[in-house]
């Protein structure tokens, strides 16, 4: 359905109204048309809609596919949410809600969950049963911790937990075995688990913005990874293995105090962006004359007084410096 607005009178008021018409009708067929609308409604859109409140009543709704409740006012979901069984996308993003009712792990057709820009300091556990979400953004809230059982998602693909305030993560991410989108820039990461390693479907990977000093030697086991973004931590060295990224085409460690490159940078044949300005570098590995595909190089806000001889054989490749 497109944009649900009668007049002055939201879709979401006109539901209600609807609802309430329906109890007190008499003509019993009027009465079942109404609700026959209602009741198989594929899609519904109330976004900005200046909601505050969702009717028990909702989860009658057992139709719904889609349920847009973008940029309202929601502080509560009633436990009824659960009913929408066959429920394939949910938006909340943009509301109030500072906590989510185990009920919603009924949702069991869930592909798609958006809940950015809330004040959700923490999961229910028991969301680990939607086994069917692809997608979870979890981005702008004020998550400390993730309940080691939202790792049993085994199909999600996309995870966003960016602007929260995480200092640590599961060991038990290494199981989510078909993610391909981990954004996890702008939390308190100081560190990483080594199964992070695992994720061997894993495209790209966000953690700038963190207290990361160090990286796990296992990080080069992200053999599919493309873009690498590690700018803004406290990063000192890199770890071996990293060569291994052999399809690796973005690398930003911009802004980290890094004072040398290991001659191993050089394998990565597919790098095209390479950012590392706001370092301690005083020179750079040769090898990386070797870095064919590379197409743009910073390396600014450095110590650096010459360059290796042999990028300049790097033809197409534009350096700022």
């Amino acid at each position: 359905m497109d944009v649900f607005k009668t007049g002055k009178m939201t879709w979401f008021q006109l539901l209600k109204l609807c609802y309430q018409l329906s109890r007190l009708l008499i003509l019993s067929s009027l009465k079942n048309y109404t609700m026959k609308v209602l009741y198989t409604m594929p899609e519904l859109d109330l976004s900005d809609s200046k909601i505050k409140a969702l009717p028990p009543e909702m989860g009658q709704l057992n139709a719904l596919q889609g349920l847009d409740l973008f940029l309202n006012q929601l502080s509560v979901l009633p436990p009824e949410i659960g009913h929408l069984i066959h429920l394939h996308d949910l938006d909340l993003s943009n509301n109030k809600l500072s906590a989510l009712p185990p009920e919603m792990s009924q949702l069991r057709a869930l592909q798609t969950l958006e809940l950015a820009y809330n004040r959700l300091s923490a999961l229910p556990p028991e969301m680990s049963q939607m086994r069917a979400l692809q997608t979870l953004d979890l981005s702008y809230n004020q998550l400390s911790a993730l309940p080691p059982e939202i790792c049993h998602m085994s199909h999600l693909q996309y995870l966003i937990l960016s602007n929260n305030k995480l200092s640590a993560l599961p060991p038990e991410i290494g199981q989510l075995s078909h993610l391909q989108y981990l954004y996890l820039q702008n939390n308190k990461l100081s560190a990483l688990p080594p199964e992070i390693g695992q994720l061997n479907h894993l495209q790209k990977l966000n953690l700038s913005k963190n207290k990361l000093s160090v990286l796990p030697q296992a990080m080069g086991q992200l053999s599919v990874l493309q873009y690498l973004y590690l700018s803004d931590n406290q990063l000192g060295a890199l770890p071996p293995g990293m060569n291994q990224m052999s399809y690796l085409r973005v690398l930003d460690l911009s802004n980290n105090q890094l004072s040398a490159l290991p001659p191993e940078m050089g394998q990565l044949r597919a790098l095209q962006q390479l950012h590392l300005s706001d370092n301690q570098l005083s020179t750079l590995p040769p090898e990386m004359g070797q870095l064919s595909d590379l197409q743009y190089l910073d390396l600014s806000n450095n110590q650096l007084s010459a360059l290796p001889e042999e990028i300049g054989q790097l033809r197409a490749l534009h350096i700022e410096w």
